[in-house]
């Protein structure tokens, strides 16, 4: 009997009773399982804080965009910008899984749209921490996760910026 330990989660993850032990040998087998609360606890000021600004803080995010501002912000790019000719960073099963879903679901909401553009970003994704706070190494992020993991998406954009001109506004003092 040789568990998967999980030193960060303080997870055991056992194998299955058939390769634990021979039939011919007795034994007991124990099976311990945390239930999580579904709803973790505010700090009362946070809470307080939150209640009062209910309208900034939704339970759930709305399924439409914001409406239109009186400010729209436009990219300037350097007249001897090029777009970035490189492949996409190599996702493993589970993130392209998880990032199709993703998409799938900005698309489904109008969030984004499809595009043909020569300019392209990278994306990758980092496991979002855990509830104990602990932040999870990639390699045993994608050894434990399931498709239903939370993943924090992240847009390569440093090629953009490094080919846009940085507006000349000054920031006011705050």
């Amino acid at each position: 009997f040789n568990p998967i330990i999980n030193w960060r989660q303080n997870r055991v993850l056992s194998v299955s009773s058939s390769e634990a032990a021979p039939e011919e040998m007795e034994g007991w087998m124990i099976k311990v399982t945390t239930v999580k609360d579904p709803q973790p606890k505010l700090h009362p000021m946070l809470a307080t804080l939150v209640k009062e600004f209910s309208d900034v803080f939704p339970d759930k995010l709305p399924n439409e965009l914001p409406p239109k501002r009186g400010i729209e912000f436009d990219l300037t790019m350097k007249s001897d910008s090029k777009p970035q000719n490189r492949p996409p960073f190599r996702l493993s099963k589970l993130e392209e899984c998880s990032l199709t879903k993703f998409v799938d679901d900005l698309l489904q909401k109008g969030w984004i749209e499809l595009s043909n553009s020569d300019w392209v970003s990278n994306i990758f994704g980092v496991p979002k921490r855990s509830d104990d706070g602990q932040m999870l190494s990639r390699r045993e992020w994608l050894r434990t996760a399931t498709p239903d993991t939370p993943i924090r998406w992240v847009l390569d954009y440093r090629h953009v910026n490094s080919q846009s001109v940085v507006p000349k506004i000054p920031l006011p003092n705050i």
